[in-house]
C-alpha cells in the first residue's frame, strides 16, 4: 500500500514536468519563427534596394535616351562608360527599338538580337512603367541575369523603346551573404517562377534550378510573408 501511495503522489509532479518541457518547446519555436521573419525581412529590404537604385537608374535614363537613339555609336559608347562606372553590378545596359531588337548595347553583340518575348520588355513596353524580368540568359551578353526595364516615350507620349539593365546574379549572391544568418540557416532567393537566383551557403540548389518541392512553392507565393515548415529535401 506504501508503494501505491508514493507512485500515485509522483504522477502530478510527472505531469508538471513534461507540461513544463512542451511549454519550453513552443516557447523556442515561437522565439525561432520570429528570427527567422526578422532574416528573411532583412533580406528582402536589401533585395528592394537593388531594385530601387535600378529603378532610379532607368528613369535618369529615360529622358536621355532618346537623343542617343539618333546616334547608334554614341549610344553604345555612353552605356560602355555608364556600366563600367557600375563597378559590376550589371552585366549590360541598352536600349531597344519598340520593336524588340536591340538598338545599342554596354557590351558587344551579334546583330540580330530581339527581345519582344521577354517579360520585362512586353510588360515595360505595355504599361508604361518600370519593369522586373525573371531569371534569364541574356540573348548579347549569354550571362545569367535578371532584365530590369523603363519605357521611352516620344514626343506623343508614344513607346518608342525601352532601356533596360540587366543586373548580375553574383550581385545578388554578395547581397543573400552579407545578411546576417543564425546558425544553419540557409539564405535562398526565387523569382516569380520559383527559380533559384541565388542561395548562401549554397547547399541545397543551383542558380537557375526550380525547386521541385511542391509544399515549397505553395507555401513561398501563396502570401506575402510568414514563416512555414516544410521537409529538408527542397
Amino acid at each position: 500500500r506504501v508503494a501505491v501511495v508514493v507512485v500515485l503522489s509522483a504522477v502530478p509532479a510527472l505531469g508538471w514536468m513534461v507540461y513544463g518541457a512542451i511549454e519550453q518547446r513552443t516557447v523556442a519555436e515561437a522565439h525561432a519563427r520570429e528570427d527567422l521573419q526578422r532574416y528573411a525581412r532583412l533580406a528582402a529590404k536589401q533585395q528592394e534596394q537593388a531594385l530601387e537604385g535600378a529603378r532610379q537608374l532607368l528613369f535618369a535614363l529615360s529622358g536621355v535616351v532618346p537623343a542617343l537613339m539618333r546616334d547608334r555609336q554614341a549610344c553604345h559608347e555612353y552605356f560602355r562608360g555608364l556600366m563600367l562606372a557600375g563597378h559590376g553590378l550589371y552585366h549590360s545596359l541598352g536600349v531597344h527599338l519598340a520593336s524588340g531588337d536591340l538598338h545599342c548595347n554596354a557590351v558587344t553583340w551579334n546583330d540580330g538580337v530581339n527581345v519582344s518575348d521577354r517579360y520585362y520588355f512586353r510588360v515595360a513596353a505595355a504599361s508604361g512603367k518600370f519593369s522586373v524580368g525573371g531569371y534569364q540568359t541574356g540573348r548579347a551578353t549569354v550571362r545569367e541575369g535578371i532584365d530590369f526595364g523603363y519605357p521611352v516615350l516620344d514626343a506623343d507620349q508614344k513607346v518608342e523603346g525601352v532601356v533596360f539593365a540587366g543586373l548580375d546574379l553574383k550581385r545578388f549572391t554578395e547581397l543573400a551573404s552579407a545578411t546576417p544568418q543564425p546558425p544553419g540557416a540557409v539564405v535562398t532567393l526565387f523569382d516569380r517562377d520559383g527559380v533559384v537566383l541565388a542561395q548562401h551557403p549554397a547547399v541545397t540548389a543551383r542558380v537557375g534550378d526550380r525547386s521541385s518541392n511542391p509544399r515549397l512553392n505553395q507555401a513561398v507565393f501563396a502570401a506575402k510573408s510568414g514563416a512555414f515548415e516544410t521537409s529538408r529535401s527542397m
